[in-house]
C-alpha cells in the first residue's frame, strides 16, 4: 500500500518469491510491471531486511 498524489492509499504489490535467485526476482519485478503501466514512476522499492542480494535490483 502506498500513497498517490491526491493523498488516497493505493495496493502495489506483493510478491511470495520460491526464493531469492534472480529467476524469481525477475519474474516478480516483470509481473509488477505488467500490472502497473506507470511502473517507471516509481521511486521506492522495500524489501525485507532479510533480502540476501540486494544487487538484483
Amino acid at each position: 500500500m502506498t500513497h498517490d498524489v491526491f493523498g488516497h492509499g493505493q495496493y502495489v504489490k506483493h510478491a511470495l518469491m520460491e526464493n531469492e535467485g534472480s529467476e524469481c526476482l525477475t519474474d516478480a519485478v516483470t509481473s509488477f510491471k505488467y500490472v502497473n503501466p506507470t511502473w517507471e514512476k516509481v521511486r521506492v522499492i522495500i524489501v525485507e531486511k532479510g533480502f540476501g542480494d540486494i544487487s538484483l535490483l
